[in-house]
């Protein structure tokens, strides 16, 4: 099913259940890539045949976030296209439970779309993100229509972070001055010419690794994509004995696009210049079979361990 199919059927054409759960304030969201991009939201997913909204918002938390939930109160009914409904539920989980990032069933487990389950504030989530949480019937949760008069009246949110004194940028090439290139992201925002950074430098190694096309020449392919500090190769190579630059760069010149991502129109001259080992970040890529294929011709069985 192609991207666009898949998010009207998602959308539009199936009943699901989604879960509001807050605990101290923040909201338990996922972020996922779906549809070709990635963005937040909250746990839930398709109601399965003979099953109630109830049951389903309660199995979706348990497979997606690990926690076990009891329903609060029901928020909203959403009454979609061709009779399917959207159910969302305020759930409340025990203090004693830690939420890790489960699987989707439905989905595949080499490459999950749900790559991790974190709290988050208001503050935290980008505004159209946060729309959807208003649908969903956010203001009937404890603590959120007071939260919402303490705002001023700006069009948008202003960003609560603060610019930091140095930011890190991740590439598998050696410069003195780091310049603006077109990007080739899976969203316009990441699609500028300009000098991508992060605020950590665990944010930028996937994009130090020196990965490859294969074959390496004109015609070749990579595919890759990347999750926090994970990377996930479908197709190309990596050579393990490799090496890649995470470059310290003053902040000043940077912009904050994004939740993580800053960018900088002007060329950069790096205070530091941090080279970082394939060897080392080994543990952090994901090979699907065909990539693992690739590296055992390029580099031998041997290159696993």
């Amino acid at each position: 099913m192609e991207d666009k199919d898949k998010e009207d059927y998602y959308v539009h054409g199936r009943s699901r259940s989604v879960a509001i759960v807050v605990r101290g304030g923040k909201i338990l969201m996922e972020r996922v890539f779906y549809f070709g991009r990635e963005f937040y939201t909250v746990p839930g997913g398709g109601i399965e045949p003979g099953e109630t909204p109830e049951q389903a918002v309660l199995r979706e938390l348990k497979e997606e976030t690990g926690l076990e939930g009891k329903i609060v109160k029901p928020l909203v009914t959403i009454h979609k296209d061709h009779g399917s409904s959207e159910y969302s539920f305020e759930v409340e989980v025990t203090e004693d439970q830690e939420a890790i990032t489960g699987y989707d069933p439905e989905e595949s487990t080499e490459n999950p779309p749900l790559r991790e389950v974190l709290w988050m504030s208001l503050e935290e989530i980008s505004e159209k993100d946060r729309a959807f949480l208003w649908s969903y019937g956010l203001m009937q949760v404890n603590g959120f229509f007071d939260k919402i008069k303490e705002w001023g009246d700006e069009i948008s949110y202003p960003f609560v972070k603060k610019k930091p004194k140095y930011l890190y940028h991740g590439s598998q090439y050696l410069f003195d001055v780091v310049k603006p290139r077109q990007a080739h992201g899976a969203s316009g925002i990441e699609s500028q010419i300009g000098i991508y950074a992060a605020a950590t430098q665990e944010e930028v190694i996937p994009f130090a690794l020196p990965f490859r096309f294969y074959p390496d020449e004109p015609g070749g392919r990579l595919e890759r994509e990347s999750n926090g500090m994970e990377s996930f190769l479908r197709y190309g190579s990596i050579n393990p004995n490799g090496k890649g630059y995470v470059y310290v760069l003053p902040a000043d010149d940077f912009e904050l696009i994004d939740q993580w991502q800053w960018l900088s129109r002007a060329e950069v001259k790096p205070v530091k210049i941090i080279e970082i080992y394939v060897k080392d970040y080994l543990h952090t890529i994901h090979f699907s079979e065909e990539a693992k294929e690739i590296q055992r011709e390029l580099y031998g069985e041997a290159w696993e361990q």
